[in-house]
């Protein structure tokens, strides 16, 4: 991992802010607020249909919020254009190979073993190919990065490297396998974190190499385009 150093770019205290808030009330109000929605309507969404509602609402919201930080890590990328490349590049084979091992051991033990969120996406991804393949590959990585990586990963760093990393993926972890609570046994929902972690390091090391969110957020969209093309 490469050595610790002050990431540039800054959010400003409104973003800090809208952030913050934003990111509690997309996790713990909005999917429940939209399927009370759902619910009244007379010919209520299909559960793809709504889950790409919920990731554009997430990404306007997040692109209004984050818009100057987005502009100047494009503009950083660009600059320093070498340095953001070998970001992307050795975050993705570390992120690829890293959660390849950890999958294979997994299921070595487990031969049944599947990653729940990854099922849920490949059932809707069934019946609705594209509105999953658009949402995940375009608009999550911008808002999870965003919020991830460019709010609590950057609000931490600078005082303390060690807890960005651990908090930031800890809480990227949860974020994916929290709405399965109850209606999965803890073991399978601990593997399925511990799957994530991965993700959560190698995201957050091509953000610090780079200084730029888009780093993280090409990893990212790069993954779910692999996984998203197995479902075909």
């Amino acid at each position: 991992m490469s050595k610790s150093k002050r990431l540039r770019i800054k959010l400003t205290h409104n973003q800090k802010a809208l952030g913050w808030l934003y990111l509690l009330f997309e996790f713990f109000v909005l999917p429940s607020l939209l399927g009370l929605l759902n619910d009244l309507l007379h010919t209520p969404l299909s559960d793809a249909a709504l889950n790409f509602l919920y990731f554009s609402l997430n990404f306007v919201v997040v692109l209004l919020i984050f818009y100057n930080f987005l502009k100047e890590s494009l503009e950083t990328a660009g600059q320093r254009f070498w340095n953001f490349l070998q970001a992307v590049v050795l975050g993705f084979v570390a992120y690829w190979l890293c959660g390849t091992v950890l999958t294979y051991g997994i299921t070595a033990v487990l031969p049944n073993f599947s990653n729940v969120n990854d099922a849920s996406i490949g059932s809707m991804a069934g019946s609705h190919f594209w509105l999953m393949a658009i949402g995940t590959v375009l608009l999550v990585p911008v808002v999870e990065e965003c919020l991830f990586r460019g709010l609590i990963f950057l609000e931490l760093h600078s005082h303390s490297r060690f807890w960005a990393y651990c908090l930031s993926t800890v809480c990227f972890g949860i974020i994916h396998v929290m709405s399965y609570v109850g209606a999965y046994d803890t073991l399978t929902l601990v593997l399925c974190f511990i799957q994530y972690i991965p993700a959560g390091i190698w995201l957050a090391w091509a953000y610090e190499k780079a200084d730029s969110i888009f780093a993280p957020i090409l990893i990212h969209a790069a993954i779910n385009a692999i996984g998203i093309y197995g479902l075909r």
